[in-house]
């Protein structure tokens, strides 16, 4: 007869690994990236040249047919995200914690050569392609100069 003793054992749960870290960038127009001078909770997550690096954090499930969910945590402190306003659709840095309910998630549909970022908020991240000007979300009938197609 074999018995086993129990063995307690520590584990350890952290948030899923990064996809990529790097720059999220405009794949049309001028190719600029999210970036901005702050990354202070409510700062303005703007189209700059170069950007920031951001790590694209697996949250490990999945939304809006079947698209992985992420969070996009900026490299230098990963307490912080790109998210929406409460209330407005423009993109600003969010504390990460919050996940939908601080509108920090985001869906990602890769095209190959682009992807597409779909906040729970509602609406797909976007650039109007002019340097400074503050990231937005808009639903996908957006016509007047928008461009949503990111590298990835």
């Amino acid at each position: 007869m074999i018995t086993f003793a129990a063995i307690p054992v520590a584990v350890t749960i952290t948030a899923g690994p990064a996809l990529a870290a790097g720059d999220i960038c405009n794949v049309n127009g001028l190719g600029d990236c999210a970036g901005g001078g702050s990354i202070s909770i409510g700062a303005p997550v703007t189209l700059e040249p170069g950007g920031r690096v951001i790590d694209e954090v697996a949250q490990n499930f999945t939304c809006c047919g079947g698209w992985p969910v992420f969070q996009l945590k900026f490299n230098e402190n990963p307490a912080r995200c790109i998210g929406v306003a409460a209330t407005s659709n423009n993109v600003t840095v969010r504390d990460c914690s919050g996940g939908d309910s601080s509108r920090v998630n985001w869906a990602r549909e890769d095209f190959g050569n682009y992807v597409i970022w779909f906040n729970n908020r509602g609406g797909l991240l976007t650039s109007h392609n002019i340097p400074g000007q503050q990231l937005f979300v808009v639903p996908t009938a957006c016509t007047q100069n928008c461009f949503f197609k990111w590298s990835g």
